[in-house]
Order: structure tokens, then sequence, then C-alpha cells
């Protein structure tokens, strides 16, 4: 869990009013998050979210997995 994923995942919901504008705010600002931060956020599927971003508007967004002490988590990123 990444609070800061969070904090700017909620901000991004509130100021784009869209489930897309906000992962796609995020991503581009940097920032890796989980479908457990984005759910923690107000984002009700971001699997969903992230798959539509990447068919209807051709963005390279990839879920990457790492290891934390319980267990693996996969995050996403954007390739600038």
């Amino acid at each position: 869990m990444s609070k800061n994923a969070i904090k700017q995942l909620t901000k991004n919901y509130k100021a784009t009013g869209t489930q897309k504008g906000a992962i796609l705010e995020t991503l581009s600002a940097g920032t890796e998050f989980s479908v457990c931060d984005a759910r923690k956020a107000g984002i009700a599927n971001p699997t969903a979210v992230v798959s539509a971003l990447r068919l209807d508007h051709g963005f390279k967004i990839y879920s990457n997995a790492r290891k934390t002490e319980w267990g693996t988590v996969n995050r996403y990123r954007i390739n600038k």
C-alpha cells in the first residue's frame, strides 16, 4: 500500500470526476499504484479502467510485480 499513491489518486479523482482521468493523471505524474491503492481511492474496478485506457486510447500501461514482506503485489506504471 502506498499512501502517496492513494492521496494522488483521490485528489485526481475529485479533480477530474472520472476514474479514467484519475488513473491517467496519477500515472502521468510518475506514481505507481496497485489495485488495492486505487480501490481505497474510490475507483471501483481499476483493472477494467486500465484495460480501457490501453485498448481505447492506446496508452502503454504496464503491470509490474513487486515483492513485499506479505507477498507479491502488482503495481501499474506508464511508459514515458
